[in-house]
C-alpha cells in the first residue's frame, strides 16, 4: 500500500472522505487503520512501503493516541484530515509538522493530488517496486542510507 489512513473511529466524514479520495485518485492505494493497535503494528512492519500517512483527527482521544505513535511517524510526510476547526486539535495537529492539514469539506481530488506527489516521490527513490520474492527492490532506511539497507536486506535473504 501507498497511503495508509488512520481514522478512530471511523465515522461517515472518514469513510466518505477515504471513498472519495480514492475515486478521485485510484492509483494512491488506500490501507485503512481503524484502531490504534493496527496503525501502530502497521507503522511497526520492517518493509513498510508507506509513502505518505492520512491522520482524521476527529476527537481528542486521537490525539492521545496518536502521541504514542508519533516517533514512528517522523520520517512520514503526514497529511492531516480535520472535520472542524476545534483550536485544541488544531493545536495538536500542528505539533505533528504535518505537509498538510486539510478539511473534510476541501475537494477529494486536491487531497488526493497533495497525497499523489507523496507517492509519486516515494516511487522515483525505488521504495515501492517490489522483486519476485516480494520483498523492496530498494528500502531507504530510516537514516537514508541505501547501503545500510542493501547490506540487510542481503543478509535476511541468506
Amino acid at each position: 500500500m501507498n497511503v495508509v489512513c488512520y481514522g478512530n473511529p471511523p465515522d461517515e466524514l472518514f469513510l466518505d472522505a477515504c471513498r472519495k479520495i480514492q475515486e478521485a485518485c485510484p492509483g494512491l492505494g488506500l490501507e485503512v487503520c481503524w484502531s490504534p493497535d493496527l496503525f501502530t503494528a502497521r507503522l511497526k512492519r520492517r518493509w513498510r512501503g508507506i509513502a505518505a500517512v492520512m491522520l482524521y483527527i476527529a476527537e481528542q482521544r486521537v490525539c492521545a493516541e496518536l502521541l504514542a505513535v508519533r516517533p514512528l511517524l517522523c520520517d512520514l510526510p503526514i497529511v492531516i484530515l480535520l472535520n472542524d476547526q476545534d483550536p485544541e486539535i488544531l493545536r495538536f495537529a500542528h505539533e505533528l509538522r504535518p505537509r498538510v492539514i486539510s478539511y473534510t469539506w476541501w475537494r477529494s481530488q486536491d487531497i488526493g493530488s497533495v497525497l499523489a506527489r507523496y507517492v509519486d516521490k516515494y516511487r522515483q527513490k525505488g521504495g515501492l517496486r517490489t522483486v519476485a520474492a516480494g520483498m523492496p527492490a530498494a528500502v531507504i532506511n530510516g537514516n537514508g542510507d541505501q547501503r545500510a539497507a542493501d547490506s540487510e536486506r542481503s543478509a535476511v535473504q541468506r
